[in-house]
């Protein structure tokens, strides 16, 4: 046999070989997810000829049911803090409802997330520091992430969502959101 066709017989080996021993899927119909983590989440506000970015760290708690093997529903509870620099800081509260598409094949499990939900925000002057009462908005967003699942019980993932305030817009843009979590399942 040619060289050429000893490694072309040698690589297909290898790649039978490889997906023999790949791990299985574990996405099950009816598995509970519950997921703690933590990020930072930044909102900018247009005022007419300036912007200005508020930011800070957040964490969020979620609860995800698996409709079927690719197809998940759940909620997520989020708290942030908002700074805008040293003197200036506010709140934010986020309940969110999400629908994601999960390709849980393998050992790394990317998802795509679609969802709407209610922010709750405490924001702080900009001039006097002082909060000035709560602010509800309706948002709607989309994100992405990838899980780390080399066990059936539990995740490790990153993630990132793009939250807009139709309400608001063009004042408000976003928030956006990254993070990384941790998820444990059960049956």
């Amino acid at each position: 046999m040619p060289p050429r066709h000893f490694n072309t017989t040698l690589g297909a080996l290898a790649i039978v070989t490889m997906l023999m021993v790949m791990p299985k899927a574990y996405a099950e119909e009816g598995e509970f997810s519950l997921a703690i983590g933590t990020g930072l989440v930044i909102t900018t506000l247009d005022e007419g000829h300036t912007s200005r970015d508020r930011f800070g760290p957040l964490i969020d708690l979620s609860v995800m049911w698996s409709l079927d093997d690719f197809w998940m529903l759940g909620a997520r509870l989020q708290g942030a803090l908002q700074l805008e620099d040293i003197d200036t800081m506010g709140g934010q509260g986020h309940l969110t409802v999400e629908t994601r598409y999960v390709i849980d094949a393998l050992v790394w499990v990317p998802w795509a997330a679609v969802g709407f939900g209610v922010l709750v925000e405490a924001p702080a002057s900009a001039q006097t520091g002082v909060n000035e009462g709560l602010a509800y908005d309706l948002t709607l967003h989309l994100g992405a992430g990838i899980d780390y699942r080399p066990e059936r019980d539990y995740a490790l993932g990153m993630s990132v969502r793009y939250h807009f305030a139709p309400l608001s817009m063009p004042e408000k843009m976003g928030p956006i959101e990254v993070g990384i979590q941790g998820s444990f399942f059960f049956d």
